[in-house]
């Protein structure tokens, strides 16, 4: 598929301190009554062909949580094969796109501006 790819590793769960609302991954944790999924499909579904969430612990809730937009198509939810560290996820999320990718950790909602820049980076890599 053509056109810049969003990967989003989710393999362990939010630290500690916040852990107050659950043992959760960090791209299904709860802001202002929506996910931090909610807000990164928001800023990448028209720019991207396809977004890509590596799943680790806590694997079974992002399903299941985000079970509605894997339905439309947009979404691939990945299951690691083994849980090591975050450069293995980017790894295994990367491990056959030959376009340009998006790295977003999960936890970070990158404005408009960067985006545009993303737009324009052919052959690159971004991280967020």
């Amino acid at each position: 598929m053509d056109g810049i790819h969003v990967i989003i590793p989710s393999a362990t769960l939010v630290r500690d301190e916040l852990q107050y609302l659950g043992k959760l991954p960090a791209v299904i944790y709860p802001v202002n009554q929506r996910t931090m999924f909610d807000y990164l499909y928001a800023q990448y579904k028209d720019i991207a062909a396809s977004i890509r969430v590596i799943c680790g612990d806590g694997g079974e809730k992002i399903h299941d949580r985000l079970a509605r937009y894997a339905a439309q198509g947009r979404l691939i939810l990945e299951d690691l094969p083994v849980v090591k560290d975050l450069g293995y996820t980017v790894q295994y999320g990367i491990r056959d796109i030959q376009e340009p990718v998006i790295i977003n950790f999960g936890d970070t909602v990158v404005d408009d501006l960067a985006l545009a820049q993303a737009e324009n980076t052919w052959g690159g890599v971004l991280l967020y």
